[in-house]
């Protein structure tokens, strides 16, 4: 028996010949790794993709410790099948390399399991970058779906997507929904983020033009050159290459035109549409006949419309004819109420999209929000939102590090000086100021109403009048005009 080579024998051939196809198949799964561990955490199996995507030589993993070779472990599927024997389904995994290359994969881990009982792990993981590029399109996809929908002709919107329960937005909605009552021109105003086209696309869908065109035209991101053919049409021959090509006038039929942005339109333009809305006929540039137009107007400026008409940007009297039904849509400053309200509508909305669980804001991620002084709106909040959530590892819970450096570090510098205020023995002063700010903006989530202000602190009305006087706030009732 000691004599006996047991190379020579058939067993041994038959099982070098097996293990020969097994290691050729795992090696030729170019776009997969394959990568095993015993219940110690030993790596027993590691196949050559894994080892080109992790810039490290087979015989170099095999044998060590996971947390040797794979220290960042916090999200590894295969640690965490050892750990609760779960089945993990494409976790979505990115690291880096130690040579710094950054990788993207999808892993599935599965327990190997004997007589019921845990003996390691293998998981199986999709390096192939198309696969992160798909993912990512299909984000992109999702994302531009409501855009792709207005391009098509038609309103997204209604009033159901407009989020918030400050009484400055509820008035503005009850405006707009009368509006779609109307088939009088409309002026929105709102400063730029605050949802002008939102409010728009409902008032259409709510009243007699939904089943109409809709379109929408951006008076600031068109040339004057071409702003003026866009609007009314083109004869053939009216200049050099011009077709029979008919305005967005008569493109919008019976349905609702929106004028975004209107005290960009150039003033000569002004007038010309100042014509097209009172004669309601409009003449294509080179063409000799009027052609009758039914379309609602809808317009909206960035900056106030009396601002605009000083600053020469707005005729009054084209502001006169399209306001007929003024809105004013407050900024997010103005109902501050509504901050959480939307974060936590973004975070739902992100989550679906980019496949994520359920996300909470800790305290500290909620009162950055609530400090910060949104100067573009809602539009900024959104995308601070997605750009929060991006950052986020799986599991976390989204804090104050997750938020864009000139929102985190201008929230940090306020506490650094509080505490500072604290140290210094300026506690009375720093007190005073900062009832001083809780008040001035409970007056201005209630309009200046002093009754209404002084039920959402829980102060009777004299003794708000009383502080108001001693902090130096000058008292501004609209109760009283």
């Amino acid at each position: 028996m000691d004599d006996l080579n047991i190379k020579d024998t058939k067993e041994y051939k038959e099982l070098a010949d097996e293990l020969y196809i097994l290691k050729s198949i795992y090696d030729s799964a170019v776009d997969q790794g394959i990568m095993a561990c015993d219940k110690n955490r030993k790596i027993i199996l590691y196949n050559l993709p894994s080892s080109v995507y992790d810039e490290l030589i087979v015989e170099q993993v095999l044998g060590r410790q996971f947390e040797e070779i794979f220290p960042d472990t916090e999200n590894s599927a295969l640690l965490h099948v050892l750990k609760t024997g779960e089945v993990v389904l494409n976790r979505d995994v990115t690291y880096v390399t130690r040579g710094g290359k950054k990788i993207h994969q999808l892993s599935s881990a599965y327990p190997i399991m004997r007589d019921e009982e845990l003996i390691g792990a293998f998981a199986i993981t999709r390096f192939h970058e198309g696969i992160r590029q798909l993912l990512m399109k299909s984000i992109e996809l999702q994302k531009q779906l409501m855009e792709t929908k207005k391009a098509c002709g038609g309103a997204a919107y209604t009033f159901e997507n407009i989020i918030g329960n400050s009484e400055k937005l509820k008035s503005a909605v009850r405006m707009a929904k009368k509006a779609a009552l109307s088939s009088s021109p409309v002026l929105i105003y709102g400063e730029t983020g605050t949802g002008k086209e939102l409010f728009v696309q409902s008032i259409h869908n709510a009243g007699v033009y939904k089943d109409s065109p809709f379109i929408a035209i951006n008076c600031a991101a068109i040339p004057d050159t071409l702003l003026e053919s866009t609007l009314f049409g083109t004869k053939k021959g009216a200049f050099t290459g011009a077709g029979d090509t008919p305005g967005i006038f008569e493109q919008a039929q019976n349905g609702t035109l929106f004028l975004d942005e209107l005290n960009s339109m150039p003033v000569y333009l002004q007038t010309k549409l100042l014509r097209v809305i009172q004669e309601k006929t409009v003449r294509r540039l080179g063409g000799t006949v009027d052609t009758p137009v039914q379309c609602r107007i809808i317009a909206s400026c960035n900056q106030p419309p009396l601002e605009c008409i000083k600053k020469k940007t707005l005729r009054d009297d084209l502001y006169f004819r399209v306001s007929v039904i003024c809105i004013d849509i407050p900024p997010l400053r103005e109902r501050k109420e509504d901050i959480i309200l939307l974060a936590e509508y973004f975070i739902r909305k992100f989550a679906g999209i980019y496949g994520m669980p359920k996300i909470k804001m800790s305290e500290e991620f909620a009162e950055a929000l609530l400090f910060h002084e949104w100067t573009g709106n809602v539009r900024e909040l959104e995308h601070v939102i997605e750009g929060s959530l991006v950052m986020m590892e799986p599991g976390e819970d989204m804090e104050v590090c997750h938020l864009k450096p000139y929102i985190r570090e201008r929230y940090m510098d306020r506490h650094k000086k509080n505490q500072i205020a604290y140290e210094e023995g300026g506690l009375k002063e720093f007190l005073i100021e900062t009832e001083r700010e809780a008040l001035l903006d409970a007056l201005a989530r209630t309009d200046w109403n002093i009754s209404k202000t002084a039920k959402l602190i829980g102060y009777t009305r004299s003794n708000l009048q009383y502080r108001m006087q001693k902090l130096g706030i000058e008292s501004f009732d609209k109760e009283s005009k």
